[in-house]
């Protein structure tokens, strides 16, 4: 990417860092760390025409989501401005958007998908 001066780094994070949920004090603080090298890389990487963002999608349905059990789930559903899963399409609509030409101008940025920081 730095050779052709262009490209797009896009990470994913969770709804986990900004839900604050006991519990997850690891698993959330390693995702918020990713938020932090995104935002620090983007600054690096601009003046070759890279991006760097995060998504941080809140829930999707996978084998681990359900592994958390119907309490952690509904608890969490509670906290959501979004109330309800997400499906795959919401989430690859904001990747395909940040890939585009058009979006070199977004950097930095962590996108919530569901929820509100």
């Amino acid at each position: 990417m730095v050779k052709k001066k262009f490209g797009r780094i896009i990470n994913l994070s969770s709804m986990s860092v900004g839900l604050l949920e006991e519990g997850t004090s690891l698993y959330s603080s390693s995702k918020n760390s990713l938020d932090t090298y995104s935002k620090i890389l983007s600054k690096e990487l601009a003046k070759v025409n890279i991006t760097c963002n995060t998504i941080a999608p809140s829930m999707y349905n996978t084998k681990s989501f359900r592994a958390l059990g119907e309490t952690v789930i509904n608890s969490s559903k509670k906290k959501l401005q979004i109330q309800r899963e997400l499906k795959l399409e919401e989430i690859t609509n904001v990747i395909e958007f940040l890939f585009k030409k058009e979006s070199g101008v977004i950097t930095g940025q962590t996108i919530y998908l569901g929820l509100t920081v």
